[in-house]
């Protein structure tokens, strides 16, 4: 309600958040810890192509101002604009999955006029692409579910899961509205109706809480092409995992 209290005695009434208003990942605790290898999924709704990157930005301003964090590109350049150039703007059909950058940690040491850097990292942003907007799944990659039931020893039923991560334009655009499976459909003015009420794949709002089976099942195949693009494991690899309980 966009309510401010300053001073010791709390207002009637509290807003409580789960923080998203001021940071949706989380990356400001993990920026504090000067983590070396850090994995953001971005599960938020996002209404169109511009604002692919907001979210990212905002978390990444914060950092500079309250954890004295930089940020740079791999090709050097400064990361607010290779977001845009790499990330946001690429034409539909060349829009990547992935977006990696590097964090550089600082800290102002008592009677210096710099800051000094005292560690860096890496970070690797997914996010969920339409089939029609996303780069097309790599050649020399398995499309099938073959290499996760090898790496899982899981075997993943076809008829809830397809035949692979890689979708098809149709199988999300029949994702009309929500609560049931009945609500889906490839009529051509429903998909209209939906976009405009619910919106559409991968731009469906968080705040709906009834995902068919089908919707719930095409977010976690986008997720895990996402993850086989980027090479996700491999970023990951040389690191073991952090138990944040524990540190």
């Amino acid at each position: 309600m966009h309510m401010n209290n300053i001073g010791p005695v709390p207002p009637a009434m509290l807003n409580i958040s789960d923080a998203g208003r001021l940071e949706k990942y989380g990356l400001l605790p993990l920026f504090k810890r000067r983590l070396k290898k850090i994995v953001v999924v971005d599960g938020s709704l996002i209404l169109n192509d511009k604002a692919y990157a907001k979210s990212i930005l905002k978390s990444m301003k914060l950092a500079r101002e309250i954890l004295r964090c930089g940020f740079v590109g791999y090709d050097g350049r400064d990361v607010m604009e290779e977001i845009k150039k790499k990330f946001v703007d690429p034409p539909a059909g060349q829009q990547p999955r992935s977006y990696r950058f590097k964090v550089k940690y600082y800290q102002h040491q008592d009677g210096s006029v710099d800051d000094v850097q005292v560690g860096s990292g890496e970070v690797l942003l997914l996010t969920p692409r339409h089939p029609q907007k996303g780069v097309a799944f790599p050649p020399n990659l398995d499309p099938t579910w073959k290499q996760y039931e090898k790496d899982t020893g899981e075997k993943l039923e076809k008829n809830l899961w397809g035949p692979g991560p890689v979708l098809e334009e149709d199988e999300v655009d029949r994702l009309t509205f929500c609560c049931c499976s009945c609500c889906h459909s490839n009529s051509k003015i429903a998909r209209w109706l939906s976009a405009k009420m619910c919106l559409r794949f991968p731009g469906n709002t968080t705040a709906n809480q009834f995902f068919t089976p089908d919707m719930f099942s095409a977010y976690h195949r986008e997720g895990y092409r996402a993850c086989v693009e980027a090479g996700a494991d491999k970023f990951l690899g040389e690191f073991a995992a952090i138990n944040m309980n524990s540190q």
